[in-house]
């Protein structure tokens, strides 16, 4: 059997990081194998329920990749935040005017990200999808690549960006630390009566936190995190009882919902690899750190680390593993803190009893009161720290 070209690096999983690391590193010229279990094509409208929040920071990311001109009609802007706890007497809002920004974040669908990402990816020479194929064996010695269907070919180096869990990181025996919050979150799109006028809200229920994103006019998503015997239940309901509850837990502050279009379910877990760097494979995106979605974090810290590892390599190369030390470097602080503060919240806002809700109710206050540190938050928030 002939062995097929080398490659720079060897991406694993061709996910919303995968994708754009393939991308970037094509940008700089390097030669890349994209490897995908699944077959590779686009998502059916409908066919994903998930929309994701990109901060300030990240379509500045995206824009530095030439990415966003495409995606830009895809998306719906955030100018306000509204933060509230259900039954509370508190609030925070965090406006664009805080930052003196033009928005603090944008919202896409997944499928559009996804689908725009992967016709990006087909035009880019350099990146080669071996599609519908998993990774049979890897010589950590020799580098050579041995997929199931048989193909072999040898690379420098390789990145697992498969999710939480990685298989790659199995193999390589690192070990993960994994967190299950006794959580699920239901997702679905929902048809307000009144315009959204470009506002998204975090609102927190005694079942568990609740979003709810501006998608078009008269359009949000919501993601709603309740227990998986709440869930069972929820998803149970007809369209319009689930409606109604979801109704009554939001609150009328964005209007009256008025029709539910569709529900999926996701269990909700975090979890953080010992270490990311191992036998020339690097992790990457949920392999190296997965996340709840209760700050809305995980795909932003992801495109954080892309940015940085390219920077890193575009200053020194893959010769040797000098970008890759670098990048691992630079990059801690900003996955600790951002793991400890997205578990702080989950912790905070889902612990019962009336003591740590008056807490919560006077942490808001305090918070909507003192600029300096609501400033510091709505930095964090449209990813500019």
């Amino acid at each position: 059997m002939t062995l097929l070209q080398s490659f720079d690096i060897t991406i694993i999983g061709a996910g919303l990081v995968g994708q754009v690391l393939a991308i970037g590193l094509d940008r700089l010229g390097y030669q890349v194998a994209l490897i995908e279990s699944k077959n590779l094509k686009p998502l059916e409208p409908n066919e994903d329920l998930r929309a994701i929040a990109l901060s300030y920071g990240s379509v500045e990311c995206l824009k530095s990749l030439s990415l966003w001109a495409c995606l830009s009609s895809f998306a719906t802007p955030i100018h306000r935040v509204h933060v509230s706890e259900q039954g509370g007497f508190s609030q925070c809002r965090i406006k664009k005017e805080d930052l003196k920004l033009n928005y603090l974040g944008q919202v896409l669908e997944i499928t559009n990200l996804l689908n725009n990402f992967l016709q990006e990816l087909l035009l880019n020479t350099r990146v080669k999808i071996f599609a519908s194929n998993k990774t049979k064996n890897f010589d950590f010695e020799s580098k050579i690549f041995t997929l199931e269907n048989g193909e072999f070919f040898k690379t420098s180096w390789v990145i697992s960006a498969e999710g939480a869990l990685s298989e790659t990181a199995q193999r390589l025996e690192i070990k993960t630390q994994q967190k299950f919050f006794n959580q699920v979150a239901i997702v679905g799109n929902i048809l307000l009566r009144e315009s959204h006028e470009n506002l998204a809200y975090e609102r927190f229920t005694p079942a568990g936190p609740l979003a709810l994103l501006p998608v078009s006019q008269n359009k949000a998503t919501f993601i709603w995190a309740v227990t998986p015997e709440q869930a069972q239940e929820l998803l149970a309901q007809s369209d319009s009882e689930f409606l109604k509850n979801l109704q009554k837990a939001f609150g009328y502050r964005a209007g009256k919902f008025e029709k539910l279009f569709k529900r999926q379910s996701h269990v909700l877990t975090q979890s953080q690899a010992s270490e990311n760097f191992k036998n020339g494979i690097l992790l990457m995106g949920n392999a190296a750190h997965s996340l709840h979605p209760i700050a809305g974090q995980g795909f932003n810290l992801s495109l954080r680390d892309i940015q940085e590892f390219l920077k890193q390599v575009k200053n020194v190369g893959l010769k040797g593993p000098m970008a890759f030390d670098q990048y691992l470097k630079n990059r801690a602080q900003d996955q600790k803190e951002i793991a400890k503060f997205s578990e702080s919240l989950v912790h905070l806002f889902t612990r019962p009893g009336c003591f740590p809700k008056l807490f919560r109710g006077l942490g808001l206050h305090v918070l909507e009161r003192q600029a300096g540190l609501k400033k510091y938050l709505a930095e964090r928030l449209a990813g500019i720290l």
